[in-house]
């Protein structure tokens, strides 16, 4: 039996191989790059410690001698360790391990050993987004994935960019959330990598496409009016926590409509416009006790919705008093042209504008299930297949006709999602061609799944022109054919690896029969 465990644990381990190279090619790690200490006192390094005698935890300041090789990795975001270590306010830091501790350095203290880096390590983002600046004196470009590669140039605040590339070689996916996430951008002739934070703060970008819709930059004051706001100035209470941020200008009357051409896309939305030569921002989409304060206007088509109960029609968001006496019947598919957002009696409400019959009409969605939303861009979505042979789809729950039938070949994405006591959700395949109402029991979703990409003809040709980045440009190709054969190795040492599993794992499971037919005789 000891031999049989024995056996056992071997094959594990096995299987164990090819699963962790798969997972350290494709994990999220942070670039790291080869330097030495050039500093002649050495390079000051903090590092974290508990001790458990005293039972608290401080930072150990040590050095680190001059020539010492250490891998590290800059640090974009370093507010917090400025705040909790002297020593690297104002200044650019990296994070290395040295003698078994995992701590912080001056990046002033070493210097880059290694050679500059190489777009051919780059992958091009599949569809990319435009970006607008508003760091308020603009964002640094970068030589290369790394602060340590030096700097290349700055993007002023307010200028829009094209993010086209992210570094492949640091393991971090495309647009994904982690901390560090460096991508390739131009502006104005100039290519260089910048820092894409995605949370508030002085690393931030604004994306000009909401993730759920897009604005057209448009907004109307609405309730009792409202004031602009200084989103770079906090406000605190008594005790020092933060109540909000400073308000600035007067008050802008209800009725209002003022433009806007970017916005802080984050929970909520900050719209920077300027009223009566005052430049401040306006919440959007918080909401606000008591009354509905803004509209926000979409382009056509962004937003859509699905009735799913008779609605009533309204001719002012936020009145219901307002009613014209028409409904909207349910089930009624619809694209938004506005919405805006209101909390009476410590609920709230969603108001859409909408098109219905030619006319503009206002719906209230106040979480009693009449009305369901959806959004196609497809950033947050699940996907599906049916659990079952075939499976038709209907053309709503209250209607059974049969619009399409399903296969365990289609790829579905589920717009609506379902409420308590809701059966059916609504889903279309990921070519378009089939759509309808299916019930949510009838569907698996498909772990892990990425629509295809149809990459164009001739892209390498494409890459190599005046389409394709700076540091790529007049190198006939060189470059990505390199990367080309690159990733044709790794593919092969991928294969290698799986089929060497596969021979071990064949023999042990041969091993392991053996044993087993040796105990039973």
């Amino acid at each position: 039996m000891k031999k049989l465990i024995a056996v056992l644990l071997a094959a594990v381990i096995c299987l164990a191989v090819p699963f962790a190279a798969f997972a350290d090619m494709e994990g999220p790690m942070v670039r790291h790059i080869k330097c030495t200490v050039t500093n002649p006192n050495g390079a000051v390094f903090y590092y974290y410690h508990y001790d458990e005698a005293l039972e608290k935890s401080e930072y150990i300041r040590s050095v680190i001698p001059y020539g010492t090789e250490l891998s590290v990795e800059a640090i974009y975001d370093d507010s917090y360790y400025s705040d909790e270590i002297g020593d690297f306010t104002g200044k650019s830091i990296g994070r290395v391990k040295y003698d078994d501790e995992d701590g912080y350095i001056l990046l002033s203290d070493v210097a880059k050993t290694e050679g500059d880096y190489s777009m051919s390590e780059a992958k091009k983002v599949v569809n990319p987004s435009n970006y607008i600046v508003t760091k308020k004196d603009g964002i640094t470009m970068y030589k290369g994935p790394s602060k340590l590669f030096g700097e290349a140039g700055t993007i002023p605040d307010g200028a829009k960019i094209t993010l086209t590339y992210y570094d492949g070689g640091s393991g971090t996916g495309e647009e994904t959330n982690y901390a560090n996430c460096l991508y390739y951008t131009e502006y104005k002739g100039t290519g260089g990598w910048i820092y894409y934070y995605p949370q508030p703060g002085e690393y931030s970008l604004i994306k000009l496409v909401d993730k759920k819709s897009e604005y057209s930059g448009k907004i109307k004051v609405t309730g009792s009016g409202i004031r602009l706001i200084d989103i770079n100035s906090d406000t605190t209470d008594e005790n020092g926590d933060w109540v909000g941020y400073k308000e600035v200008g007067e008050v802008i009357p209800a009725g209002t409509e003022l433009t806007f051409d970017k916005y802080y896309d984050l929970i909520e939305c900050y719209a920077l416009v300027t009223y009566k030569g005052v430049t401040g921002y306006l919440e959007f989409n918080e909401r606000w006790p008591g009354d509905l304060r803004t509209v926000v206007y979409l382009k056509d088509g962004a937003d859509e919705l699905i009735t799913k109960s008779d609605c009533t029609v309204y001719s002012e968001p936020g009145n219901f008093s307002s009613g014209t006496g028409e409904t909207v019947p349910s089930y009624t598919k619809l694209s938004v042209k506005a919405y805006g957002y209101s909390t009476p009696d410590d609920d709230y409400e969603n108001w859409y504008l909408v098109d219905y019959n030619g006319k503009d009409a206002w719906l209230c969605d106040n979480r009693d299930n009449d009305i369901t939303r959806f959004w196609k861009s497809g950033e947050n979505s699940f996907y599906y297949k049916i659990k079952s042979s075939s499976a038709d789809m209907i053309e709503n729950p209250d209607n059974p006709t049969v619009v399409c039938t399903l296969t365990p070949d289609d790829v579905l994405v589920q717009y609506t999602w379902g409420f308590e006591g809701d059966e059916y959700v609504y889903c279309e395949s990921i070519d378009g061609s089939k759509a309808g109402w299916i019930k949510e029991s009838m569907l698996e979703e498909i772990e892990g799944y990425v629509p295809p990409v149809i990459e164009e003809e001739e892209e390498t040709e494409e890459e190599t022109g005046e389409d394709a980045p700076l540091a790529l440009r007049d190198k006939d190709g060189d470059a990505l054919k390199e990367a080309a054969e690159k990733a044709d190795v790794s593919t092969r040492s991928i294969i290698a690896i799986c089929a060497v599993s596969a021979v071990v794992i064949a023999l042990t499971a041969a091993v392991v029969i053996i044993l087993i037919r040796k105990k039973k005789k």
